[in-house]
């Protein structure tokens, strides 16, 4: 029962590692500089209208919201959603390795 509890902690955990890594990747390749990368609140590239929390759980809100935008409906890009599930998915399988 341990083990499933931190599996799952680990996946959530991975999820959000993963936000954050495809939404700075997401900022570099934009051209962004260092301190807009750590400091500007996550935002719609089609849009620019500042996402909400509850709109940037990882992999959750992806789903929820069909794979767009809740203010333009522009398309977010699937590789969000595979780049949050992969590491968490990678996370998961260190931890079982690892353990």
């Amino acid at each position: 029962m341990e083990s499933l509890f931190f599996s799952i902690m680990m996946f959530v955990f991975g999820a959000i590692i993963g936000s954050f890594v495809a939404c700075q990747y997401d900022r570099i390749k934009a051209g962004w500089n260092a301190r807009d990368i750590a400091m500007k609140p996550s935002q719609c590239a089609s849009c620019h209208k500042p996402i909400k929390a509850w709109h940037n759980i990882p992999i959750i809100s992806y789903i929820r919201q069909k794979g767009r935008c809740t203010y333009c409906d522009a398309v977010i890009p699937r590789r969000l959603f595979w780049i949050e599930l992969s590491i968490a998915v990678l996370f998961v399988i260190l931890y079982i390795v690892i353990l």
